[in-house]
This record gives structure tokens, sequence and C-alpha cells, in this order.
């Protein structure tokens, strides 16, 4: 009985070979285009909570929760993490400045120099900024300012 085996270029046979590929033109993350760009959909344990975009202060994440702080000195938590809704967001006015921190830079204060440094936001908040990334914050802020 014969059986044929087959190899890839490299003459690895195929079976040892992992040969997963994604079709062209496909992303890992799905874009969506939002119809109103100043407001967000936020999943609440209620239900939907639309919120302006300006009025969110930072956002700070709680495992697989998202605490967003807005200008009234309200808090809520999302059921999504900090990723999903700073896609969600997606404008240039909020920067990740720490692992568990984004803010928005329209509500910057005052930035005060360090390894890292931190920002003080303006309803006095301060957000460390981590050393990773101070150089993307910097951009962010000759960017914007």
């Amino acid at each position: 009985m014969n059986t044929i085996k087959s190899t890839t270029k490299q003459g690895y046979p195929l079976s040892l070979v992992y040969t997963r590929q994604q079709p062209k033109g496909a992303s890992k993350r799905k874009v969506i285009r939002r119809a109103n760009p100043d407001k967000i959909a936020l999943p609440t344990l209620d239900g939907l909570v639309f919120e302006n975009i300006d009025n969110v202060v930072y956002l700070e994440a709680q495992g697989n929760y998202t605490y967003i702080h807005l200008v009234e000195g309200k808090k809520m938590l999302v059921c999504k993490t900090l990723r999903e809704v700073e896609d969600n967001i997606r404008t240039e006015s909020f920067v990740r400045v720490h692992r568990s921190y984004t803010i928005n830079m329209h509500m910057l204060s005052r930035y005060v120099k360090g390894k890292g440094g931190y920002v003080i936001l303006e309803n006095g908040t301060t957000v460390n900024v981590s050393a990773g990334r101070k150089k993307a914050f910097m951009e962010a802020v000759e960017m914007l300012f």
C-alpha cells in the first residue's frame, strides 16, 4: 500500500506544521463605525448608559471590569476590559499612561517629572505614568498641545 507524504517547502511533514492561516483581508479586531462619535454606549449592570466622551476624566482597570470616572465625580462600573472601552472611544485625546489607567488629555492639569512621573487631572486625581508608557504620553502631549 502506497502512502503519500505531504511536505512543506522546508521539507517538514505537513502534519508537524501548524498551518492555521487567516483569510486575506481579515483583521484581528472588528472595526465598527459609530454613528455618533461624541457619545459612547457603556454596558453596566443595569443596562446601557450613553455618556458624552467629553465628560470622561479617566478610565481605571479592575480586572475584567473598568471604572469610568466622570466630570461630576461619579464613577461607573462597566462590564468590559480597559482595552475594549478604549477601542470603543477611539479618539486621540485618550492615552494609556499605565497598565491600569487611561486618561483624557483634555482633563490634564499638570505633569510632574520623575522616572515615569505622574499627572494631576482637573478633578485633583493623581495618576502615575509608568516608565514604559512615558514616551507615548510625551508624544501625545506634543501632538495635542
